[in-house]
């Protein structure tokens, strides 16, 4: 069970899921430790949203490399950037966040503040990257408000920086701000279908 559904089960303490959250983020960021990687690669950098996508089939003749961790948050990317840094890309694609609310239960002030930071730190080590920032997706009714408080920052703080934003709320939205059903099976993760949407418009980018 991916820990972002199971977050949800009452079943699981919350301490023994956050320790599991923690191993799993650790071993995830000591495989990509010193791989040999080549350089203008393609990343897609996030969470289980990131990390589901079949991206090196979706994306066949372009090098990708998928570094999306389950339950990853804000902090956990902005943590493990040196390993996005030392593979020089020429392109990131990156959807986080979802998991502050849901998982931390921080605020959508406090989530802008560790995304504008990832961005922050990325522009500076990496100014030949063109940088691509996804809007959040829906996920259950009871994270609507945080997520449309944060797209809205989003939005507005980068609309005038160099970074794409890309506003990708409106596509699986369904009623009462929660994801429509028909793109996901569990109220959180994307089907096969909404992949495939999502993948039309990353093909927009790679091909520009």
């Amino acid at each position: 069970m991916d820990a972002e559904t199971a977050s949800s089960a009452d079943c699981i303490p919350a301490t023994a899921l956050d320790a599991y959250i923690q191993l799993r983020w650790d071993r995830r960021v000591d495989q990509w430790r010193g791989l040999d990687v080549p350089e203008d690669a393609v990343v897609f950098l996030g969470s289980s949203i990131i990390e589901e996508g079949e991206w090196s089939h979706l994306f066949p003749n372009t090098t990708t490399l998928n570094r999306g961790i389950g339950a990853d948050a804000t902090q956990g990317v902005f943590d493990r950037l040196d390993q996005i840094i030392e593979t020089r890309p020429s392109k990131v694609f990156l959807y986080i966040g979802g998991n502050d609310f849901s998982r931390l239960d921080d605020t959508p002030e406090e989530t802008w503040v560790r995304l504008q930071k990832i961005l922050s730190q990325l522009q500076a080590a990496l100014p030949e990257t063109a940088l691509f920032v996804y809007t959040l997706f829906p996920r259950e009714a009871q994270h609507a408000d945080k997520i449309e408080a944060f797209n809205a920052l989003v939005r507005s703080k980068l609309s005038s920086s160099h970074v794409t934003v890309i506003n990708a709320h409106p596509w699986f939205l369904g009623e009462g701000g929660a994801i429509d059903p028909t793109f996901s099976n569990d109220r959180i993760h994307l089907s096969g279908e909404a992949y495939r949407i999502w993948e039309d418009n990353i093909r927009l980018h790679l091909e520009k």
